[in-house]
């Protein structure tokens, strides 16, 4: 009878909705609920409009029809969810190898793309999905990679900079020998010597700091020495100025860098 298929649709519903009764549920069994809705609306839509049950049919075929909807959501979040864990499962799997071989800084630019990518696609998954454990577990587990590649370009970046600041410094101090100004030169060969030395023995760019380092600690050197052979024959100028000097002259005098010639007036 109408009574009894109402009976039947309805009783379809209540198991339909006891299979996604607790969640999370996966995708197979908000499938199964979808199709057992559908079955129950059909059940419905035979009802004659000329049974005393018609109008209880549409009321519950309007009711199933929304309950459908909201159905298609879940499925839709869950097949999301499901793409997205296996998508970053796929990216970890990339990063992971990637970030055993990465030592430029433009590499590890690129890892941490991959684990940013990674992250966003974990930290995504809504928590009423399936895959919202997974996802957080193989976030928490990537976490000290995830690091290791923001800190490496970090260092890789800093090192970079310092590199080409210590070379643009050193042509700096060249310039400036070569115009003979020599406190300049001093001044500018010691923040290179600071800048090339910062650089870690970790870092990619280290291999082409590491021979500068003596040489721009030997030409630092090198010249802090003749500003100081300059500073004491400037002094020493000076003071035979005042010996020397006066009315009368009781003296002459020539300051050289190996040598001080003073003669007396006769």
């Amino acid at each position: 009878t109408d009574l009894d298929t109402t009976v039947t649709a309805m009783n379809q519903v209540y198991k339909a909705v006891n299979i996604v009764k607790t969640p999370p549920t996966p995708v197979l069994k908000w499938q199964q609920s979808k199709q057992m809705w559908t079955e129950s609306i059909a059940m419905l839509s035979k009802i004659p409009a000329t049974s005393q049950v018609y109008s209880l049919a549409q009321k519950k075929i309007t009711d199933y029809q929304g309950q459908l909807v909201g159905i298609d959501q879940r499925i839709a979040t869950e097949t999301t969810a499901d793409q997205k864990l296996k998508s970053a499962t796929d990216g970890i799997k990339a990063a992971t190898q990637a970030q055993s071989t990465a030592k430029s800084l433009a590499a590890w630019r690129g890892v941490k793309a991959q684990w940013d990518k990674v992250s966003s696609q974990l930290g995504s998954i809504p928590v009423t999905t399936t895959a919202y454990a997974q996802a957080q577990a193989a976030l928490k587990a990537a976490q000290p990679q995830i690091a290791t590649a923001q800190e490496k370009v970090i260092e890789e970046d800093k090192a970079n900079q310092n590199y080409q600041t210590a070379v643009k410094l050193a042509q700096a101090a060249k310039l400036s020998q070569k115009n003979n100004q020599l406190a300049q030169a001093v001044s500018q060969w010691n923040q290179s010597v600071v800048a090339i030395q910062s650089i870690p023995q970790t870092s990619a760019v280290y291999t082409q700091a590491k021979p500068l380092v003596f040489e721009y600690t030997k030409s630092f050197q090198q010249v802090e020495n003749q500003l100081k052979d300059t500073q004491k024959i400037a002094m020493a100028t000076r003071d035979l100025q005042r010996t020397c000097g006066g009315n009368p002259q009781i003296c002459t005098h020539t300051v050289s860098n190996k040598s001080i010639v003073v003669r007396l007036m006769s």
